[in-house]
C-alpha cells in the first residue's frame, strides 16, 4: 500500500486528541506573555475513557506512526550519503546522529511488534510511503515536519 506524505499527515492532525484551543492559538497566548490555557478545569480531570478503542488499536496506532518514522529515516540514510548532507552544511556528527535516529526508531518499531506478539495480536506490516524530499536539505526539513 502506498501513502503519500500529506495522507499521513492529514491522519495524523484528524486523529489526534484536540485541545480546546488551537497549538497556534495556545502559542501566541504564551507569546503575548499570558502564560498557558486553562481551559475548562473539568476537562483536565481524569476520566475513563469509553470510545471503544482497544489497547490494541492503540498500540498498533503507534506502530504505524513508528513505521513511518522507521522507514523516513531509512529512505533518507539509503538516499543522501554524509558528504551530501556536509554539503548542504550539516557538519559532522549530523549524518552520525541521523543513523543513530534510524536505529532507535527501528528499535521501537521492534518494541511495539513484540509487545503486539506477546499479547497475540497481529502485527501490522510497514506500507510502502512516497516521501517528497530531493536532497539533503529537503530531507532534514521533511525530518522536522514528521518529527514535529
Amino acid at each position: 500500500m502506498l501513502f503519500s506524505l500529506s495522507f499521513v499527515t492529514a491522519a495524523l492532525i484528524s486523529s489526534s486528541v484536540a485541545h480546546p484551543l488551537s497549538t497556534i492559538e495556545m502559542s501566541q497566548q504564551w507569546s503575548k506573555g499570558q502564560g498557558w490555557p486553562t481551559a475548562d478545569k473539568n476537562a483536565l480531570k481524569p476520566t475513563r475513557y469509553t470510545g471503544g478503542m482497544s489497547d490494541i488499536d492503540i498500540l498498533h496506532y503507534a506502530l504505524t506512526l513508528e513505521h513511518v518514522q522507521d522507514a523516513f529515516y531509512r529512505q533518507g540514510l539509503a538516499n543522501y550519503s554524509q558528504y551530501e548532507f556536509q554539503n548542504a552544511g550539516f557538519p559532522d556528527p549530523f549524518y552520525d546522529d541521523l543513523k543513530q535516529m534510524s536505529a532507535e526508531e527501528s528499535e521501537h518499531v521492534q518494541f511495539l511488534s513484540d509487545t503486539l506478539t506477546a499479547r497475540g495480536a497481529p502485527v501490522s506490516a510497514e506500507c510502502t510511503y512516497n516521501f517528497p524530499s530531493t536532497d539533503a536539505t529537503g530531507f532534514v526539513i521533511l525530518a522536522n515536519i514528521i518529527e514535529g
